[in-house]
Parts: structure tokens; sequence; C-alpha cells
């Protein structure tokens, strides 16, 4: 955790899907013309790629024609949109029938695909929390300072289900030029798990997620741009993390990403050796996902957090909107302090930290 350590509010997250709303931050507005049919939907109990073989059946049109920014939760109600290529007006109805329901039609010239999208907003409540938990210094905390960037387990599947399928396929070098969907998604929750394993061995050597060491890759958030944090520019650079405008990075482990130099490089080599991925990074450089960079932490944006009763029961009630790529839950645990998250990987040499 980052947040000091004062306990949680404890309670229950997705009690119901109606306490777990998610809405699409668009990254365009769609032109209203083009071969792209562009639905927004509002979907409880389907997950996305569900929803998007659902469209290509009543649409009459092969499954990869359908286009979405990103996955988004099954108990919960999400609202997302879709695109289908050369998609006439789709009979509405017949999405109603399956569950679906239909807030806005349009259309645009391009196909949506994943990261198409600025953000989520978000409405969260949990229910049965602590009566004399106060979230007040600990939302301003996290404001200010961020939370640790985690990916949630939804992407790295019941007891690291997705990401251990995602290992398999590195260690054996499952990699074809077209893998499919699922295999990608695979790939990608083994990359999470490793990140997530970083991230924590990191903030519990260090103790804060601004602080820069040299040798880091820092991570601008206005345009996810990087640069080598070289020891002469270390203290300037360190006054521009504290202000939020930037953050260490860690590695989503593919083909050659940026790696660090100095401690958090020797962290990174550590990894790579404790998990045999060095011969895989020999593989053709066409095959087998990119490697890139993830800012450490992430800044919950108009943060609202209300304590009320209801039925008997203690709530909170949370508001707020994150970038894309950044898991609500990674928000949520620094307030109830009850999640499942743990490390993926056994223990491994930590590199001693240089101080000077």
């Amino acid at each position: 955790y980052a947040t000091p350590s004062t306990g949680g509010c404890g309670g229950r997250l997705k009690a119901i899907p109606e306490d777990f709303i998610v809405e699409e931050v668009p990254a365009y507005a769609p032109s209203g013309c083009g071969e792209h049919l562009y639905l927004f939907i509002e979907k409880c109990g389907e997950n996305t790629v569900a929803v998007a073989q659902i469209l290509a059946e009543i649409c009459g049109q092969p499954t990869d024609a359908v286009g979405f920014s990103g996955r988004k939760d099954v108990k919960a109600i999400t609202r997302q949109w879709f695109s289908v290529y050369r998609a006439q007006d789709v009979y509405l109805n017949a999405l109603e029938q399956r569950g679906l329901r239909v807030l806005k039609v349009t259309r645009h010239r391009n196909k949506l695909r994943l990261g198409h999208l600025r953000g989520n907003s978000f409405h969260i409540v949990v229910r049965g929390i602590n009566p004399n938990y106060n979230p007040i210094s600990i939302a301003a905390w996290l404001t200010q300072y961020g939370f640790p960037n985690y990916f949630g387990m939804q992407r790295l599947g019941v007891n690291f289900s997705n990401a251990s399928r995602g290992q398999d396929r590195f260690f054996k070098r499952r990699f074809t030029r077209h893998s499919g969907a699922t295999a990608r998604f695979q790939e990608s929750a083994y990359q999470s798990a490793l990140f997530n394993d970083l991230l924590a061995t990191r903030l519990t050597a260090l103790g804060q997620l601004e602080r820069l060491l040299p040798g880091d890759q820092a991570l601008l958030h206005r345009n996810a741009a990087l640069f080598e944090v070289d020891a002469s520019i270390l203290a300037q650079t360190q006054l521009r993390a504290d202000n939020g405008e930037l953050s260490p990075s860690l590695p989503l482990i593919g083909k050659a990403p940026p790696w660090a130099k100095g401690w958090q490089g020797s962290l990174e080599r550590g990894l790579m050796v404790r998990e045999r991925l060095e011969p895989w990074c020999d593989a053709p450089p066409n095959l087998g996902p990119p490697g890139e960079r993830r800012a450490a932490r992430a800044f919950p944006q108009n943060l609202r957090v209300k304590k009320y009763r209801e039925s008997g029961e203690n709530l909170l009630s949370f508001q707020f909107k994150l970038d894309r790529g950044v898991f609500a839950t990674a928000l949520m645990r620094e307030f109830m302090r009850n999640d499942g998250l743990s490390y993926y990987g056994e223990p491994w040499p930590i590199p001693t930290i240089c101080h000077g």
C-alpha cells in the first residue's frame, strides 16, 4: 500500500451490480458518418468480448468487424462504445432481448481499437464498512500523491489463471504472427502480473511511489513520454515528481522495452532471470507482445467520498475518474485494505539501494 497504515474501511465491493458503475470517457466524439456503426451500450453480467460476439451475430458481420476500446467488468453496470464495420442500423429490440441497452447510435470513419479512450468515470459503493472509518485523510493523500498503478484481478484472472496461461506461452515461446485475442490477453495478463511484482517490490524497498533514483525511466503523465533520470538532473526531476508531473516507470516485459539503469535496472534484470525470460528476448522482433513502460502510480480525478447509512448498513460512496488503463480496484484497495492482490512470483534477490 502507498497510504499510511491507518487501517481500512473493510466492507464488500460489488455486492450487487449497481454498486459498481463504469462509463467510458471516449478519446473523441464520433463524426456521425462513415462505414462503422457506433453504439453506446449499457451492459450488466456480460463481458465485453461476449457483447462483441452478440453484436457481430445480430449485425450479420464477422467478429473481427466489431471494435471496442477496453474490456469492462462483468459484475457491474458498464457503459461503453462498440463499432461494427459495414453494419446497417441495428435492430435495437434484438439487442435489448439479449440484455443490452443501447443508449446512443451514430457512425464514424474508423474502427474502435483497444486504448481508443481517454479514461473511465466510476460510481462505486462499498457496503458493510467499519462505522468508525474516516476516508477524508486517505482521499486527500491519494489525490496529492497517487496510488500504486497495479493491474487488477480482472486482468490476472481467478487464482492468476490468465497470467499462468500467459506465462506458459512466454516460457514455451508459443508466439505466432497472428495470435488470437484470447492468447494476446493471456500474454498481457502475464506481463501485468510481473509489473505488479516489480511495483510491490519497489514500493516496499523505497516506501514512496514518487521517489526517483538515478537510472530510472521517468514517465510524463501528460503524454507518456519517457526519459532517463541522470544523477545530474535528479534533484530537479524529483521536484517535478513531487508535484505530480511525472512518475517512475516500470516495464511491461516484452520485446525491446526501454530498460532502466541503476538499481531499478538491476531489479528488472533480476526478474528476467527469475522468470527465465532472457532467452525469449532473442526471438524474432515481430513475434510476441511488445514491451513498454507504465507509470508506477496513478491519480484519481475529481475524487468524492460520501459516508452514509442505508437499511441499517454503513456504506461509502465513491465517485472519480481514472485515465485509461488504470484499475479502479487498485484505488479501492487503499481504502478497503482487504483485497486478495498479492505477489505473483516467488521472492528473488533484491539489489541493495545506494542512497548516495
